[in-house]
């Protein structure tokens, strides 16, 4: 589907909120950068707090993530540098907040963004190592269209009580995009966010998750 043997396309995903999805993003793509991949942060939360994490004014961009999934403007003309050498960001404003509803109706619709990346990395317009896409905390169609998109899904889950609540309802569409619509589609890993070892609980839940999903932790 895509240059495989170069970029490693990853979705960081959950539906929960507060879970560290932007926080981790930002850092393992800066990490990357640092040692010397070429990576691309899509923000794909209207939000756009990943976008204000790298430095990105969106309230001065003329297009944004917005114009490639509605207005199907190519996706290397959306993408600014960012103050990290190597690590550049498809920003994301306000805009995408209306994005779900305009796109409902198009054929096609889980797969625009697909499309759009790979137009990108199968011609000379840009390249990159790894692609991280940060989702909003809902599974709506611009989350499933970063599942469509990806070859993998990275799991930031709070050590806290209720952290395990709605796992099952993102499996399952997890599970339900692999079987219809992107079958290449594997979990990367859970990794487990907002511990703190000083706290009984925090090291109860930590327990709990590797536990449950064992040597994905």
């Amino acid at each position: 589907m895509y240059n495989e043997n170069k970029t490693l396309i990853v979705n960081i995903a959950n539906q929960k909120g507060g879970c560290g999805k932007t926080t981790t993003a930002i850092n393992l793509s800066a990490a990357l950068a640092r040692r010397d991949f070429k990576v691309l942060v899509i923000d794909l939360d209207a939000q756009g707090h990943a976008s204000l994490g790298l430095n990105i004014d969106t309230g001065d961009l003329n297009v944004s993530i917005y114009d490639v999934i509605v207005r199907n403007v190519e996706l290397a003309r959306v993408i600014v540098p960012t103050y990290q050498k190597n690590l550049d960001i498809a920003p994301a404003t306000s805009l995408l907040t209306g994005a779900q509803l305009e796109i409902a109706d198009m054929l096609g619709r889980e797969g625009i963004l697909r499309g759009a990346i790979y137009k990108m990395l199968n011609t000379t317009a840009k390249s990159y190592d790894f692609i991280l896409m940060d989702c909003s905390p809902s599974l709506n169609l611009l989350t499933i269209n970063g599942m469509v998109a990806a070859h993998s899904v990275l799991v930031p889950i709070q050590t806290h009580y209720f952290s395990l609540e709605g796992m099952k309802e993102l499996f399952t569409t997890i599970d339900i995009t692999r079987t219809r619509l992107n079958s290449q589609l594997d979990i990367l890993g859970i990794v487990a966010t907002l511990y703190d070892s000083r706290t009984r609980m925090t090291r109860d839940i930590l327990g709990q998750i590797r536990e449950f999903f064992k040597e994905k932790v």
